[in-house]
């Protein structure tokens, strides 16, 4: 995991399993490992221009996700899954635009959303 110090947020503990974390991209943050390396993702987008969201997701079996303007980001963090005919794995990401996401498979996922302004 990773410990972060952010202004004005005080101290936070990320690991494979917590949710994701927004804060602005422009105040200092210190971010100390806490046990070996690891993989961080991170979304930035400009504030004036988009609006992002970023959503932890676990499939074990079938899903319907609905994307239902701008443009949808699916990565995959372990396993797999099927989203209409494409096939994901570790580290894959699919991009769609509107469009009703059907996933079968096993993993768990980070689902980004990005909408213009």
């Amino acid at each position: 995991g990773m410990d972060l110090t952010i202004e004005g947020q005080g101290d936070v503990r990320l690991n494979d399993r917590t949710p994701p974390l927004a804060f602005p991209g422009d105040v200092p943050v210190m971010a100390r490992l806490v046990d070996g390396p690891i993989r961080d993702l991170n979304v930035m987008t400009r504030r004036e221009r988009f609006l992002h969201t970023v959503e932890a997701l676990a499939l074990d079996g079938e899903r319907d996700v609905a994307v239902e303007g701008g443009t949808a980001l699916l990565f995959c963090r372990e396993g797999h899954a099927e989203v209409n005919g494409a096939v994901l794995g570790r580290f894959d990401t699919l991009v769609s635009g509107p469009a009703t996401l059907h996933l079968s498979g096993q993993g768990r996922f980070c689902l980004v959303l990005l909408q213009e302004i």
